[in-house]
């Protein structure tokens, strides 16, 4: 769809089906880079929220991270790593699994909202201009979507061979969204923003397992459980001093400067590969603060240069 069509449509509160925007095809493991969590990486605990779990149970530690981010020219990949599949047979069960993002500084609101509906069987882009539930993810997005996108054409899922919890096959859930969507919304490659990751029961609102949120800690609020900016292209190095513009936002120096940059060795531009895991998971969540961020994706990287790939 041309740009300025699809800008004028949203405009008008139009929704868009973007079936001619076909995927038409996801990038392999090794473009993926783990999303922020805390003072590390994205991770979930198993069965750490009753009520959401199997297909719904986001798991992840520091080896084997809970979500994930790839870009290429056209569009933006978005993953979670889920205790069984989401899709058994290419049917998808009756859920939906999302993520918010905030565009601003303001960590108790999100201003879009990207889902798989399991019962539509589509991927949904929302806006939220409109506050209704205060500090809560499951605060309902603006209805209609202004674009949707069949799961057929734009989703995937596939084993996730680098962790095994609860003793049986994870799986990874793959979306992916036209840069030309998002950006209209204020959802660019190299912005900083913050991201969560959930499942829910219904598309509504996102109200089942979070991602950086222990359940049993009761019901999480927006800005508790805010992970750290980041930006959504792991490629985009601005000022070309080996760091990815996404690490240098996370470790809080500026990605537009070469002389301010995170001590140490870059990490791999453009994701790095996880590595096959023992047993069941559970390879601990001890990288802590910044460094343990970096750590953690450097690690990666240098465990999956030193194996084939798969």
């Amino acid at each position: 769809m041309n740009k300025n069509l699809f800008v004028s449509a949203l405009a008008l509160g139009v929704v868009v089906v973007a079936s001619n925007a076909r995927a038409q095809s996801f990038l392999g493991n090794d473009r993926y880079s783990p999303l922020p969590c805390g003072g590390g990486v994205m991770t979930d605990a198993l069965r750490d929220q009753s009520g959401a779990l199997r297909e719904r149970d986001i798991v992840g530690d520091t080896l084997g991270p809970a979500g994930y981010r790839a870009s290429d020219s056209q569009f933006l990949y978005l993953r979670m790593r889920l205790d069984d599949n989401p899709a058994p047979g290419g049917a998808l069960r009756p859920f939906a699994w999302g993520f918010e993002l905030s565009t601003d500084a303001n960590h108790s609101t999100y201003e879009v909202l990207i889902v798989l509906n399991g019962s539509t069987k589509n991927i949904e882009v929302h806006t939220n201009k409109t506050t209704t539930l205060a500090n809560d993810p499951n605060d309902p997005p603006d209805e209609p979507p202004v674009a949707t996108f069949p799961f057929t054409t734009h989703g995937r899922t596939s084993v996730a061979s680098s962790s095994r919890y609860g003793g049986d096959d994870d799986f990874f859930l793959d979306i992916a969204v036209p840069w030309a969507t998002l950006e209209p919304l204020g959802v660019g490659r190299t912005a900083p923003l913050t991201v969560w990751a959930a499942t829910s029961s219904n598309a509504a609102g996102l109200n089942g397992d979070f991602a950086c949120h222990d359940g049993a800690s009761g019901a999480p609020k927006l800005s508790t459980i805010a992970p750290p900016p980041t930006t959504l292209d792991p490629n985009v190095d601005t000022d070309g001093d080996g760091w990815s513009n996404s690490v240098e936002v996370t470790a809080g120096t500026d990605p537009n400067n070469a002389a301010s940059k995170p001590s140490g060795t870059p990490p791999p531009l453009g994701g790095v590969e996880d590595p096959v895991l023992a047993g069941a998971g559970g390879c601990g969540h001890g990288a802590t603060g910044p460094s343990g961020f970096l750590l953690a994706l450097a690690l990666t990287g240098w465990l999956a240069r030193r194996r084939p790939s798969r």
